[in-house]
């Protein structure tokens, strides 16, 4: 599933350019109502601004090489979400090991950062140690095999199948990728060191088309 950028507005409020679908919208908004939210990649503000419309406390990291901080900030301001959103002007390699060594943790992290395979597996090694027990990782991306290649067999090998998908974003459960459920998964160590298996399968038997 290929997704464009476009301008959407959020309730009444001005547009903003976001490639989030209508759909992952309305999933977020349910995962991240009123509840501690790690957004890893907030371009113009559109994410930030529907999690903060459901009583979310974001906290918004981007390294802000492509979308000036002032205009995100416009759109926190214009949507009154601002108060509730902490903007981290930092790469994800920066402020996720920051934010782990502050002790923080999140019921929902939401990553749509940098695409590549690296920095994807960078991200949610990160995230799992910042993920609060019973949280969610919600991956966008995932199912985009057009403009973002790395993202899903980045994740599939380290993550396996999502418990969600949702148009291109893979949701997975927290409990159920350290638990017994999914076993051939790694999870952080307490030293840090990480050691992932691939399980069984291929990404690419993931079609976009059974996503609609």
């Amino acid at each position: 599933m290929h997704l464009d950028w476009r301008p959407v507005a959020l309730d009444d409020g001005p547009p903003i350019s976001t490639s989030v679908t209508a759909a992952e919208t309305q999933r977020l908004q349910e995962l991240g109502k009123d509840a501690d939210v790690l957004e890893i990649g907030s371009a113009f503000g559109y994410s930030a601004v529907a999690f903060g419309l459901v009583g979310a406390r974001v906290t918004a990291v981007d390294a802000r090489e492509w979308v000036p901080l002032d205009t995100f900030l416009g759109a926190l301001d214009a949507y009154g979400v601002r108060a509730q959103v902490h903007a981290v002007a930092q790469s994800s390699q920066s402020a996720l090991p920051m934010l782990v060594d502050e002790g923080r943790a999140f019921d929902l992290i939401f990553i749509d950062g940098d695409h590549t395979a690296p920095v994807v597996e960078s991200d949610v090694i990160w995230s799992l140690k910042l993920l609060r027990e019973g949280g969610t990782l919600a991956i966008h991306d995932f199912n985009e095999p057009c403009c973002c290649p790395d993202v899903g067999p980045t994740v599939f090998r380290l993550l396996g199948e999502p418990d969600e998908i949702v148009n291109t974003m893979a949701v997975y459960y927290r409990n159920k990728i350290v638990g017994e459920q999914r076993p051939e998964v790694f999870v952080p160590s307490v030293t840090g060191r990480i050691e992932p298996k691939v399980p069984t399968g291929f990404w690419g038997t993931v079609q976009p088309d059974e996503h609609p």
